[in-house]
């Protein structure tokens, strides 16, 4: 049975620190997105899959068997955390790590016998997770030890011989009505008792001591009392909007999306005769850097407070990378401070930043395209001056890129709110996976590019704004990347912050999915056809989707009766 597992029996060297595989659930995500800094500074593996999603042979949310054991042989923690609040002894993950050699850290569980915690495996309660998994890392020997009990107990006392061995004996006896004593180390068929746990190390007990001391304990209540508590609590969606004021929002939304495209056209025409319609101010490093390998692409609009911060966050990031960069801010015309404290940041920044102050505001994808085009390095990071980055997430996205050769990486983004110490879960939490995104968007904007990729798929379409609102011209790129089969990497690691507001576009964003379904199905109908049908498609439940069809073929006339 262990070996069916796919233990080796070697001993190689662990490049992996943490690793866990499972679904994606609540829980887990609070979980996950609450300790995105430990996460973000470690080499982490970590591989969500969606709740009732089913494995076929063309899906990559799931690894192979051959796939999965490699990497857990190459991992030394296996990390472990309930489902929900039921806390059952999850063997199936529990067997596979443990022949693998991987040290278990889990929380409080129940029904593990024979194995002994903190002797064949490490269990602490649900808050210590993280301070266990630091401590081991920080003592690889104890880690090192922990596992090779582990798995040193299932390859001797739970083999599969014995078992089979113990349930045959067992059911003799209930045949014959006779009560045999079990040779010693038979596996027993009726069930144990969980044994005691064996004593955590000193320096992790002390650890936890002191969380819970009862100071430290009136420091967090402290925080909690004035809102600035770092625990991250579970979102509360805020009340469907009536009737009335979707139809209010709705018309709002068309009166600004009407100014957006009278402003595209203004710009196309002074572009054609020769006007220029955005000025370009370089700082001083700009002219003397090298050739740069990676742009990172910034757009910015009325984002004063956050721009400063996010180039610092882009210039910790880039420390850490063996190539050179430069920054690309595209202001697209803001009317709020946003150019001046980006001038700031140019200035104080020691890489060649480009700042281009564009004339028209003309949206979301309008920039992204813009500044595509003026980036000069082989690949974009795209990213709103909204949002932050790791200080190792340039450098894992570029080298997933190089070594993968792939048009495309992103990684796992943490949401938060007002600051990264607000964590509210995650975004772009699946692997690159196309049977999953013809159900619905799922990545993220901000990733890594190959420019002539983006170039020759002709840029972001920004007519989507015209049927809906900003946002859908991201998933319309991916699912461009899906259809035309482009490869795509992920970095199954927290490495990118994405702030939500609370009136993020995003909110807005979801007011037109049914409204663009149709376009999308026009598109990519062809695409969708080869998985199964799921319950949603291209964001949209199934069952709307005869309604679908209806709005947009009255969307579509109105346009041409407007001349459009």
């Amino acid at each position: 049975m262990v070996f069916a597992l796919g233990y080796s029996g070697e001993k190689p060297a662990r490049e992996i620190d943490l690793v866990f595989l499972g679904s994606l659930t609540s829980r887990r995500e609070r979980f996950f997105a609450r300790h995105t800094d430990f996460l973000s500074q470690r080499n982490c593996h970590l591989r969500f899959v969606p709740l009732g999603f089913a494995k076929t042979e063309l899906s990559r949310s799931y690894l192979p068997a051959a796939q999965r054991n490699a990497l857990l042989a190459n991992s030394k923690i296996l990390l472990n955390v309930h489902y929900s609040d039921q806390r059952y002894f999850e063997w199936h993950r529990m067997l596979v790590g443990l022949a693998n050699g991987c040290c278990i850290v889990t929380e409080n569980c129940a029904g593990y016998a024979p194995l002994i915690p903190n002797r064949h495996f490490v269990m602490v309660e649900h808050d210590a997770l993280i301070d266990a998994c630091q401590y081991y890392l920080d003592h690889p020997d104890e880690c090192a030890r922990i596992a090779s009990a582990g798995a040193e107990f299932i390859r001797t006392e739970l083999r599969q011989a014995a078992g089979c061995a113990a349930l045959l004996q067992a059911l003799e006896c209930d045949d014959n009505g006779t009560g045999v004593e079990a040779p010693e180390h038979t596996i027993s068929a009726t069930p144990q008792s969980d044994p005691e746990p064996a004593a955590l190390p000193r320096g992790l007990h002390g650890t936890l001591l002191e969380r819970k001391s009862f100071w430290n304990a009136l420091r967090k209540d402290l925080l909690t009392s004035d809102g600035n508590s770092s625990r991250s609590v579970p979102e509360k969606p805020p009340p469907p909007p009536t009737a009335l004021e979707r139809q209010r929002l709705r018309e709002n939304v068309a009166t600004r999306r009407t100014g957006y495209l009278q402003r595209r056209r203004e710009q196309e025409s002074r572009l054609s005769a020769g006007e220029e319609v955005w000025a370009i101010h370089d700082n001083a490093e700009f002219a003397r850097a090298p050739a740069p390998q990676i742009s990172v692409l910034i757009t910015l609009y009325n984002y004063a407070a956050f721009i400063e911060g996010c180039v610092d966050a882009i210039d910790r990031s880039a420390d850490m990378l063996a190539v050179p960069i430069e920054i690309l801010i595209i202001d697209d015309a803001s009317t709020d401070d946003s150019w001046k404290r980006a001038r700031r940041a140019q200035n104080r920044v020691t890489r060649p930043v480009r700042l281009v102050r564009k004339r028209f505001n003309t949206g979301l994808a309008d920039a992204r395209n813009i500044g595509t085009h003026i980036a000069r390095a082989p690949y974009i990071f795209m990213m709103d001056a909204d949002n932050l980055v790791t200080p190792r997430a340039l450098s894992f996205l570029f080298n997933t890129m190089e070594r993968e050769q792939c048009a495309a990486a992103y990684s796992i983004l943490c949401r938060f709110r007002k600051t990264p110490a607000h964590p509210v879960g995650l975004l772009s939490h699946y692997d690159w996976d196309k049977e999953i995104l013809v159900q619905g968007p799922y990545v993220d904007a901000m990733a890594m590019f190959r420019r002539d990729v983006l170039l020759a798929l002709g840029g972001y379409d920004h007519t989507l704004s015209e049927i809906g609102w900003f946002g859908w011209e991201d998933y319309d790129m991916w699912l461009r990347f899906a259809q035309r089969d482009l490869p795509v990497g992920f970095v199954p690691n927290i490495l990118c912050l994405y702030r939500q507001h609370e009136t993020s576009m995003i909110n807005t964003t979801n007011l037109f999915a049914r409204d663009l379904v149709g376009l999308f199905q026009e598109r990519y109908q062809l695409l969708a056809n080869q998985f199964v049908p799921r319950e949603r498609l291209f964001g949209v439940n199934r069952s709307e989707l005869a309604s679908v069809t209806e709005t947009i073929s009255v969307n579509e006339e109105v346009r041409k009766a407007d001349g459009e």
